[in-house]
């Protein structure tokens, strides 16, 4: 999961745990309380209802427990690859209560909130109480398309083979050129692609091995990591990859 926090201003926190976190107090006549504990239920009751299961899922909370952020991994058949939902809230209205769903989901305490197959928000107020609610089934709706959406996608760069050197050369300077890739994450890059870390990588000579060697180079690392710029890079990636197998 790509939950990221800091260890010295935020704490994480077991789910049922959320009970125990005091009762949210109102901020005003336009301000309605909505305790983590209980969106949290109402996202996994969702799930539920569109037989969803959920494989694993990690909370902290950070401002005075104020703010929650969170993951969950979605169960799915796919061996190679998992859907994510990012998940996060306030009650302080420093931030509104969002979901996030994608291959690549970004969730940060530093405000980084963003997935690559839905992204959606919405404030926390009393008008808007039944519109948290929509945001949850719209978003848990969204979640078998973007499996076959992804499924397909996926399956086409495993399939597509880049049977030249050449052409792995010319995607590795296209995404260099794009912004894609630092100097030293094209390095990371090629060795990733010519020597991949996971040795399942390594059975293939396609768009998949190719994919998997782009996204080994920008992987989050140490403190001080610029969300947004790796999720401005995961996009250029997937769009220079969705080029290539549209050529399929």
């Amino acid at each position: 999961m790509s939950l990221l926090y800091s260890n010295k201003t935020d704490m994480k926190i077991e789910r049922h745990r959320l009970d125990d976190l005091p009762e949210p107090q109102s901020m005003g006549r336009f301000h309605r309380p909505y305790a983590f504990a209980e969106y949290i239920d109402d996202i996994h009751n969702a799930l539920t209802k569109h037989n969803v299961q959920v494989n694993d899922e990690e909370y902290v909370i950070q401002k005075d427990q104020q703010r929650l952020f969170g993951m969950m991994v979605i169960e799915s058949p796919a061996e190679d690859w998992q859907l994510t939902l990012g998940i996060r809230g306030s009650h302080d209205q420093s931030i509104p209560r969002g979901i996030a769903l994608g291959t690549n989901v970004m969730v940060c305490s530093n405000l980084c909130f963003s997935g690559e197959l839905f992204t959606g928000k919405a404030k926390q107020t009393v008008h808007n109480a039944g519109r948290i609610l929509n945001l949850i089934d719209e978003a848990v709706e969204s979640i078998a398309p973007a499996y076959d959406k992804q499924e397909h996608q996926f399956a086409t760069m495993k399939e597509f083979e880049l049977i030249k050197p050449e052409m792995v050369d010319s995607l590795m300077i296209q995404a260099f050129k794009r912004g894609a890739l630092s100097g030293a994450q094209l390095g990371t890059a090629i060795r990733e692609y010519e020597k991949p870390s996971y040795v399942e990588h390594s059975h293939y000579s396609n768009t998949w091995k190719l994919f998997n060697a782009f996204t080994q180079a920008i992987k989050p690392k140490g403190d001080g990591v610029d969300m947004n710029g790796i999720v401005r890079k995961t996009t250029i990636i997937s769009n220079l990859m969705n080029e290539v197998i549209k050529k399929v």
